[in-house]
């Protein structure tokens, strides 16, 4: 490799690896993915990058692969002095053949993590019958499958690379797929369908080995710009397309759409402006305002234009969000009541949509009023949030409710449909870069993995640590309890 950039990590999150790619900037370095130096585990997702606190990773440029470090390619220390350039005399040494008996453990254990395989003949038949016929709830089964291998693996070197847990976890949910791969309830594998597994081997491996934990890394400055950039990219393939050829005009004339004027022609518009339109809302680093977009382009918070912005950022249709509400209240529901967080006056006085909410964020232990408040003749409270929905009955003779969607203070929609306020609140989340509130954000996450099938390949809406295995829980008992 002709140039790298190394990087140690003390948090454990993608969002933070601005300063490598700054360094990899100044040094002229056109990189393309980042590594482990160890074992070259490409970190291409938040659950790697969750367990690589302290390592060392490198920044690879394009068409460039990484490659292990033997014995005798042993890279030398270059040291200036009076403007020239000499070797340095340990690292010279080292070269010649004489490493630590630390780093020539290392190198031999390479070999042995490539020829590893799963000691199936240590299960015992109990264990290897509850595998094949799939019986998720017996944990203890998992338990002992996660020490065996742990165990065996750790024969080889206590410092087991996170590849080589990623590769026994996609192993083992290939051969009992039953048993370890990641499904909801619709029978749809959830990221990567090994995630759950992934998580208990690393666990595993890492309480193992905290004794020896190194406490030497500096921890790195928090980069927000970048969080807030990867956030927002989260589950949406097009943020930001090519703006090269994108009509101009059409946006000009967006602009001067009222907003409930709608054309006939209105998609065409909303397809051939979108470049530029993404180009605004994507400012990371002066983000727009709700009363900049309200001045500029006021018809982005009709609803059509919402529903259709969105299936063109993430490529999801709304309206399977409203149908998967309605098809899994029931189950929602009989959960709730069945674990005492809902009860049946609340359920017959209540919205479906609402209902799902309340329940999801009770089991949470989230808070409610931060996503949905009622609004009293007095006018809305505004706790300290950004986005909400609010409902106030309009008046006793007509005896309907409405419902509200505010951004910002600013109230952006108004409309009788339930599912549609719910759908469309949910939208603006990914359509202007807003992170999910940390008081309510499992819940919106779980909304987006459940019931829209939204897995980000990297970064997420949510800024709680191990977020994604909470979920998997819920959706694990959920399936449970349907059985």
């Amino acid at each position: 490799m002709d140039a790298f950039v190394q990087a140690r990590l003390a948090e454990w999150d993608l969002e933070q690896l601005e300063e490598t790619f700054q360094t990899s900037l100044k040094l002229a370095i056109n990189g393309e993915r980042l590594v482990l130096e160890s074992d070259g585990t490409e970190i291409d997702n938040d659950a790697i990058l969750l367990h690589v606190k302290n390592e060392i990773l490198i920044l690879l440029q394009t068409n460039e692969i990484w490659t292990e470090c033997t014995p005798s390619k042993l890279p030398s220390t270059v040291t200036a002095s009076s403007g020239q350039t000499s070797l340095n005399s340990t690292t010279s040494s080292q070269s010649c053949g004489s490493i630590s008996q630390n780093e020539r453990k290392e190198f031999l254990s390479q070999n042995e993590w490539n020829h590893f395989e799963i000691p199936y003949e240590k299960f015992t038949k109990t264990m290897l019958e509850a595998c094949e016929n799939g019986d998720g709830s017996n944990k203890s089964v998992k338990t002992q499958v996660v020490h065996i291998v742990i165990d065996e693996l750790r024969r080889i070197n206590e410092r087991i690379p996170l590849r080589i847990l990623k590769e026994t976890a996609r192993a083992l949910a290939s051969k009992y797929p039953k048993m370890f791969t990641d499904i909801d309830d619709d029978n749809r594998v959830v990221g990567d369908g090994c995630s759950c597994l992934f998580y208990k081997l690393s666990e595993r491996a890492t309480y193992l080995r905290r004794p020896h934990k190194r406490t030497n890394a500096e921890p790195m400055v928090p980069q927000k710009l970048l969080k807030r950039k990867i956030s927002a990219m989260a589950g949406c393939p097009k943020w930001a397309p090519q703006i090269a050829g994108a009509n101009s005009a059409a946006i000009t004339k967006l602009g001067e759409l009222a907003k409930d004027n709608i054309p006939d022609n209105f998609d065409d518009m909303l397809d051939e402006s979108y470049p530029l339109i993404r180009s605004f809302l994507n400012n990371i680093e002066d983000p727009p305002s709700v009363n900049d977009i309200l001045s500029k382009y006021p018809i982005l918070f009709n609803m059509r234009a919402i529903a259709w912005h969105f299936k063109k950022l993430t490529g999801m249709d709304l309206q399977d969000l409203v149908s998967s509400l309605q098809n899994h209240y029931q189950k929602i529901v009989d959960f709730g009541l069945f674990s005492g967080m809902l009860s049946k006056e609340v359920c017959e006085g209540t919205r479906k949509e609402k209902t799902i909410l309340l329940c999801i964020s009770k089991y949470f232990k989230e808070d409610f009023d931060v996503l949905w408040q009622v609004m009293s003749e007095a006018g809305l409270t505004f706790v300290n949030k950004t986005l909400s929905i609010n409902y106030s009955v309009l008046s006793e003779e007509e005896g309907e409710t409405t419902y509200k969607i505010f951004f910002e203070k600013f109230e952006i929609f108004s409309g009788h449909d339930c599912a549609e306020t719910v759908s469309g609140c949910f939208a603006l989340y990914f359509i202007f870069n807003i992170q999910y509130p940390k008081e309510i954000a499992l819940t919106l996450e779980f909304i987006q993995t459940y019931f829209m099938k939204i897995y980000p390949s990297v970064g997420k809406k949510s800024t709680l640590p191990r977020s994604t295995k909470k979920i998997i829980n819920l959706i694990n008992k959920l399936k449970e309890f349907c059985k």
